[in-house]
């Protein structure tokens, strides 16, 4: 049976809609999956997509899986924001189009939680307009930790040679010593490990970086290391759960990029994220690990000044949309 694949189109002023419909249009020929978008009939009739969905049969409902016809140009809509103008405010941040998003997400939320699809795909959201609509979170992984009331989740990114999961996200650079926790380090484990199996991968080599230059050069540097990495990876021994490190933080990617690690610890966002997006600026996939389904999406924002223009590429999203379908297929394999 086929996996439904759910599809939030995010802000509707920015890239989303474009690149999911342009996604749709290059992956339906593979019947690989069911897709379901969560949006606003008002997109479809927006005169900037009318080339793209006019290849599209929408369907106002969900699919019978027993009985899919598998047509190529078959998509599945849920209209989760009615109101929505048919001349909605494109390429900026909106008010009403941060409320939209928002309603896409709870109804993406709703239908992941009830088995109704198989997992869920997120499109760029904006966290201006979030703010400009009084919406109290800066990005999806806050969201969707506090609406599933998800307890230990983690942010993670894959490209097909580099894998990493981070340990803090959106902190200032001088508080991430202080939110290196035991309880913060032991859910990027734990979640690490979720990763690999998600991945497929049955015997996973995990390492986690150091904070300071040369992984605190024996405490030349910072001794963040020897106080608290090194102790925690000596009682994760002890359990006979083995994470490699630290390892400096110049020199780790290099080694994961060329096989000597399956997944990276990252401590900070952007020790992770710099070389995620040097080697895939494009194609990188941000996954919300922890929850209770699975979620992808593009690595990438709204692109205001692009949008509107047939200007955007749907790489990332379709490497969103295939590496939930791969989670799928995993997680039904245990």
């Amino acid at each position: 049976m086929l996996p439904v694949i759910g599809i939030s189109l995010g802000d509707p002023g920015g890239i989303g809609p474009e690149i999911t419909l342009k996604a749709l249009k290059q992956n339906l020929a593979d019947q690989s999956y069911i897709p379901v978008i969560f949006g606003s009939e008002s997109i479809i009739h927006h005169s900037s997509l009318k080339s793209l969905t006019d290849h599209f049969d929408f369907k106002f409902s969900l699919p019978d899986q027993k009985s899919y016809a598998g047509k190529k140009n078959e998509v599945y809509f849920i209209d989760s924001y009615p109101s929505l103008n048919k001349d909605y405010l494109t390429c900026k941040p909106d008010k009403t189009n941060g409320k939209a998003a928002y309603s896409f997400i709870q109804n993406g939320i709703k239908y992941a939680q009830n088995n109704k699809i198989s997992a869920l795909v997120t499109a760029p959201v904006c966290k201006e307009s979030f703010k400009l609509s009084s919406i109290p979170y800066t990005g999806h992984t806050t969201m969707l930790t506090e609406l599933t009331k998800s307890r230990k989740t983690s942010m993670a990114f894959y490209t097909s040679n580099l894998k990493t999961v981070l340990v803090t996200v959106h902190k200032p650079l001088s508080q991430v010593p202080a939110l290196l926790t035991k309880e913060n380090l032991s859910t990027a484990v734990e979640n690490s490990f979720l990763f690999a199996s998600l991945l497929g991968i049955k015997k996973p080599k995990i390492a986690i970086s150091g904070l300071n230059p040369h992984a605190g050069e024996n405490g030349m540097f910072g001794t963040e290391e020897q106080t608290i990495i090194v102790p925690f990876i000596q009682e994760l021994a002890k359990k006979n759960i083995i994470v490699e490190g630290p390892f400096p933080p110049d020199t780790i990617y290099y080694k994961a990029y060329h096989g000597s690690f399956d997944i990276i610890i990252s401590l900070y966002h952007d020790q992770g994220l710099i070389p995620v997006k040097l080697l895939a600026f494009d194609s990188a996939v941000n996954v919300t690990l922890g929850l209770p389904f699975i979620r992808t999406s593009p690595d990438h924002g709204t692109a205001f000044d692009i949008a509107c223009k047939d200007k955007a590429s749907p790489e990332s999203i379709i490497a969103a949309i295939d590496l939930a379908i791969n989670f799928s297929a995993n997680q039904h394999k245990k």
